[in-house]
Parts: C-alpha cells; sequence; structure tokens
C-alpha cells in the first residue's frame, strides 16, 4: 500500500507526473484570452496604409514653407524632361 505524501514534498519528477494524469484537455474551446480592439488607441498599421504607395502618395507642404515649394515646383517644368532625369540622379 503506497503511504501518502503531501503534494508539497513530491519530488520534482512525481509533480510533473501526477500533473500530467490530472490535466485534462480543452477540447475545441480556445482557452486564450480575447477581446476587441481599442478603437481609440493608435494603430500603427491602420496609420500605415493611409500613406502607403499604392493608391498614389499624399503630399503635404506646410503654410511656412508653401511660396518655396510652388517656386521649386515651377522652375522644374521649366527643366526639359530629358534633362529632369539626369539632374535628380546627380
Amino acid at each position: 500500500m503506497n503511504k501518502f505524501v503531501p503534494f508539497e514534498k513530491l519530488s520534482k519528477r512525481a509533480k510533473r507526473e501526477l500533473q500530467e494524469k490530472n490535466r485534462g484537455t480543452w477540447g475545441p474551446i480556445n482557452p486564450t484570452t480575447r477581446k476587441p480592439p481599442n478603437p481609440k488607441a493608435y494603430n500603427r498599421k491602420k496609420a500605415r496604409s493611409k500613406f502607403d504607395e499604392s493608391d498614389g502618395g499624399v503630399l503635404f507642404v506646410s503654410t511656412k514653407h508653401r511660396a518655396q515649394w510652388s517656386e521649386q515646383c515651377r522652375q522644374i517644368e521649366r527643366i526639359p524632361v530629358s534633362l529632369r532625369a539626369n539632374r535628380t540622379a546627380a
């Protein structure tokens, strides 16, 4: 007849065997806790998709530098197309 030994006093191996014997299965149930995403929280993927280049991209020009930017655009328009590629590569 086996003598009763408290769980705390069992060896590591004996505890592991006892726990494996008593452990059951969850079956089709997933025991992980899930919750819906917080709509107010910052989402990097969502923010990144707004500025994805596949939709043409977005260009922001601050009002402070608008005059400089428009002048640069006018200068680029004056350059022939054949020279533009060489100029940007240099």
